[in-house]
């Protein structure tokens, strides 16, 4: 499965070990995963690449500007809240 991951590294108490964390489980169960932090410029661009899954972890911030560009694009969001 293709997935995009956008992590916010600074909500709640998340860090970029985390993120790896999640990445790395995402991998090993066989999943190929694209990642960006929510602080660069390149996870708009990242979300316009075909992805079977879109995983958000961040705060409400993080996960309304995700979410909102991904309404009407029939990929599914999995929402890991902070």
């Amino acid at each position: 499965m293709r997935i995009t991951l956008i992590h916010n590294p600074r909500a709640g108490k998340q860090d970029d070990e985390e993120a790896e964390d999640l990445r790395k489980l995402l991998k090993k169960a066989g999943h190929k995963v694209r990642y960006h932090s929510s602080k660069d410029g390149e996870w708009k661009r990242s979300l316009k690449k075909p992805a079977d899954l879109v995983v958000v972890a961040g705060g409400d911030g993080t996960v309304g500007k995700v979410t909102r560009r991904m309404v009407g694009r029939g990929v599914p969001v999995a929402l890991l809240p902070s």
